[in-house]
């Protein structure tokens, strides 16, 4: 084996992803394929690639930033490792259709309301974006509604307006609520739910844009947290 490692020094520096066991044992073979019968049924077939919509979540925490080694000495019992964070959580919610177009970002801050302070002083970047808040940095009710009121419904109108949408997005409590499916209903939306604990094999966007954003922001904070001794990586 050490031979073989030496032949191929690459394989020495890869990490196994870590998952959770209740999403190992839930991406199953036998859970996945009848999930797949849903796109098959003929009202699922009919709609168009430019109205299938796919929808995630992604949180991340201010200022956490990749595992590492920690180097000291072997006479203290404990090493500590600075992190510039202030350990509040921040959500950003994603949606792009099967050809490619993308929805204006939400993002939901953690805090009774939105702030002043949090923003950069040239915001025209971002003037598409929702911005909210919430107790704890995530999506609840209020904002699920929301968001379908304010961003997916009016953004994503078929130019036919008697054609269908379909929405493929988690089970995420704030999802199945009956106000949820009733107003995707009334304006013509199929929700198609992944099974649970499957998203990192069966959700795009946590596989093609939330896990790449995930390792460039903590290798960011990484090297930010060896520059400075005293800012904190905020909102």
């Amino acid at each position: 084996m050490q031979r073989f490692l030496a032949r191929n020094p690459s394989l020495r520096t890869k990490r196994p992803r870590k998952i959770d066991s209740a999403r190992v044992n839930g991406a199953t073979s036998e859970v996945i394929r009848p999930w797949f019968n849903y796109l098959a049924i003929p009202a699922i077939r009919a709609i168009l690639p430019e109205n299938r919509w796919n929808m995630d979540e992604y949180g991340l925490m201010e200022g956490l930033g990749s595992n590492g080694l920690v180097v000291g000495s072997s006479e203290v019992r404990a090493t500590q490792k600075k992190q510039p964070g202030s350990r509040n959580w921040t959500s950003f919610v994603e949606c792009v259709s099967a050809t490619g177009q993308f929805l204006p970002t939400t993002v939901i801050f953690k805090g009774e309301y939105v702030q002043q302070q949090w923003f950069p002083i040239e915001k025209s970047e971002y003037k598409d974006w929702e911005f909210t808040a919430t107790e704890k940095g995530w999506t609840n009710t209020s904002i699920a509604h929301e968001w379908l009121k304010k961003v997916f419904i009016p953004r994503t109108q078929p130019r036919v307006p008697s054609h269908k949408r379909l929405l493929v997005l988690d089970g995420h409590d704030s999802y199945t609520h009956d106000d949820f499916m009733w107003i995707c209903f009334q304006n013509n939306i199929h929700c198609l739910y992944l099974p649970p604990h499957t998203s990192y094999v069966l959700q795009p966007l946590d596989l093609a844009v939330f896990g790449p954003l995930k390792g460039a922001y903590r290798k960011k904070i990484s090297h930010y947290s060896l520059l400075t001794d005293s800012s904190i990586v905020g909102k």
